[in-house]
């Protein structure tokens, strides 16, 4: 939608404009996070389930631990923990008319 009918890339500022303008990061946060946190969910499942015995506990448990502190760096990255995100004001105007 952000391409066809707004003529804008979907890279970076498009997603931090979702999470760095109030109070949209109350509903993005927790969805980009719970993207990322699935795939390492399914990939501890798949170990889980691969490799028997304590082993494979042990790897299903890393992925989850490691999804959920990959998730978490993910959203503050894009909510500018880091550094400051200058978004430009095509990416600005998309979002501030649903406030």
């Amino acid at each position: 939608m952000a391409r066809i009918g707004f003529g804008l890339d979907s890279n970076f500022y498009l997603a931090a404009a979702f999470l760095t303008i109030w109070p949209l990061p109350f509903l993005f946060a927790p969805y980009y996070a719970m993207g990322v946190f699935a795939l390492f969910a399914h990939l501890a499942c798949a170990a889980h389930f691969r490799i028997h015995g304590r082993m494979g506990d042990r790897v299903g448990r890393a992925f989850v631990v490691c999804g959920a502190v990959l998730a978490g760096v993910i959203v503050a990255t894009f909510m500018g923990a880091f550094y400051d995100i200058h978004l430009p004001p095509a990416y600005r105007a998309l979002v501030e008319p649903v406030l």
